[in-house]
């Protein structure tokens, strides 16, 4: 199996707990400090960036490097120079290289007093009533606004403007626009709590569904302590949740949900596919459902593992895998040239083609550029191999490895795709993003150090993989919690 090569989503930080020094978002830096921080990031892109100028060209880069320096003004706030730095850093058009998400959510408790509201929205455009897009109620905590709802606006401020904040921030991945949005309206409590501050009680703006005037809802804000208590309790109840398998004999369908491919157990996660294909086979289900919604990627091993039980002559990725080695590079893999580790390596791991392809980018030369490639399959026994017909459901926030997933069950044409873009084209992805640090205002980056391809063509395309059937929310849907991707998948089972 694969475990040198992780492609890890950064949207993945969203709700993790960031363990930098906590920083104030009203914190002053001199113009002085802050162009030795963009200059100091700008070199360290190129230095460490395996393909820095693939979408975006050099002119491109340059440009908004320029432009990221002329919005520093004489003396400019932490909070406002993210802003410029998640702009300039966009620019790469790589989810693996982003302003550092977790610190982003950290920003929002930079006082002791400060609060945030967890809330979730889906963006609907809708250009009918004059706006490009809404943005429709999908939960709040307190299950106190309208599933469905369209939010006008959280404590005066116009939600479009807190939107338009939030896609400044969101990354993509080539020309992945859709998912952008998706990834914008995820990161939308940080930036309301950044931009907006929340309180207590917040005043939410809401035309409920079915109704053309808008009400106002109370809703509750948390403080750290309390908040990343509840997160905790929350996430202990959902931790059975990344890896599901429910049945429906109406329609001779199994329904897979994998929301991860960093599995907190590998254990369970080999255990429980094993135990579904086995059920399936030996009693006759047609259809395999693979949902992989909000899936933000993790290693390309279990991919690869994954894929194998739909392909009885097993499966490889990636194809290859080109790395830079770099100081920041170094950083990240700087266990792999521990003498202990390196004996351990030989003694156990001396034939892994994947340990020791990563074992030699990190001995090679600072500033070097290498390409490795990949042959060995993982196979499954052949009564394990589910033959019958596939369906694969995907949005926005499926990335990194769930692309390599979406991208190879598209080529072998296993069977229909349904949802909305993932965040990623059919060519490849970025990947092992390292953590760099800016030296005056502490602000974090991550920055991709190796390119991960589906072939050997080094062809490189911007555009997002398409579903075969591009199936969106409704406020309808939303309201009455229906699962409007499944359901259609459903009347594809039921016209086949």
């Amino acid at each position: 199996m694969k475990r040198a090569f992780v492609l890890v989503l950064v949207v993945l930080c969203l709700l993790s707990v960031n363990t930098t020094a906590q920083i104030k978002t009203d914190s002053l830096f001199t113009k002085e400090q802050l162009i030795s921080d963009l200059d100091s990031l700008k070199n360290t892109i190129i230095a460490s960036h395996p393909a820095p100028f693939t979408f975006c060209g050099e002119e491109a880069f340059m440009k908004a490097y320029d432009n990221a320096l002329s919005s520093i003004d004489s003396v400019v706030t932490l909070r406002d120079f993210s802003r410029i730095v998640a702009r300039f850093i966009n620019v790469l058009e790589d989810s693996h290289s982003t302003v550092d998400y977790g610190q982003l959510s950290e920003m929002v408790f930079s006082d002791k007093d400060d609060f945030i509201v967890p809330f979730a929205v889906y963006r609907k455009d809708n250009e009918a009533n004059g706006l490009d897009y809404e943005l429709l109620i999908v939960r709040d905590w307190e299950d106190v606004l309208p599933r469905g709802g369209r939010l006008l606006s959280i404590n005066g401020m116009d939600v479009h403007e807190l939107y338009d904040l939030s896609y400044e921030y969101a990354c993509t991945e080539g020309s992945a626009t859709s998912a952008r949005n998706m990834v914008a309206s995820g990161l939308l409590p940080y930036i309301n709590g950044i931009f907006n501050p929340a309180d207590s009680v917040n005043y939410f703006q809401v035309i409920p569904p079915g109704k053309e005037v808008a009400e106002t809802y109370e809703v509750k804000g948390y403080q750290k302590k309390e908040y990343k208590e509840l997160r905790t309790q929350r996430n202990k109840l959902d931790i059975n949740k990344w890896i599901n398998t429910t049945y429906d004999e109406e329609h001779s369908m199994a329904v897979l949900k994998l929301g991860t491919f960093s599995p907190p157990s590998s254990r369970k996660l080999k255990k429980h596919l094993k135990s579904t294909f086995k059920k399936v086979n030996e009693e006759g289900y047609k259809n395999l459902v693979v949902d992989l919604r909000g899936n933000g990627g993790g290693s390309s091993s279990w991919v690869e593992y994954f894929y194998a039980y739909f392909d009885s002559t097993g499966y490889n990725t990636p194809n290859n895998v080109i790395s830079k080695n770099s100081e920041l590079a170094m950083k990240r893999g700087k266990g792999i040239t521990n003498p202990v580790v390196k004996a351990f390596v030989w003694l156990f791991y001396r034939h892994d083609e994947d340990i020791q392809s990563f074992k030699r980018f990190r001995e090679m030369p600072i500033g070097s550029l290498d390409t490795v490639y990949f042959k060995d399959k993982v196979i499954h026994k052949k009564e394990l191999v589910f033959n019958g017909n596939a369906y694969l459901m995907i949005d926005g926030m499926s990335a990194s490895a769930s692309v390599d997933f979406t991208n190879t069950f598209h080529r072998n044409k296993r069977g229909p795709i349904v949802g909305e873009p993932c965040l990623g084209p059919i060519s490849g992805t970025w990947g092992n993003p390292a953590r760099y640090t800016m030296p005056n205002s502490k602000l974090n980056v991550t920055i991709s150090t190796i390119r991960y391809n589906y072939d050997n063509t080094f062809i490189y395309v911007q555009q997002a993989i398409q579903p075969d059937y591009w199936v969106k929310k409704t406020a309808e849907d939303l309201h009455s919690d229906r699962d409007t991707q499944l359901e259609f998948v459903k009347t594809l089972i039921k016209k086949k």
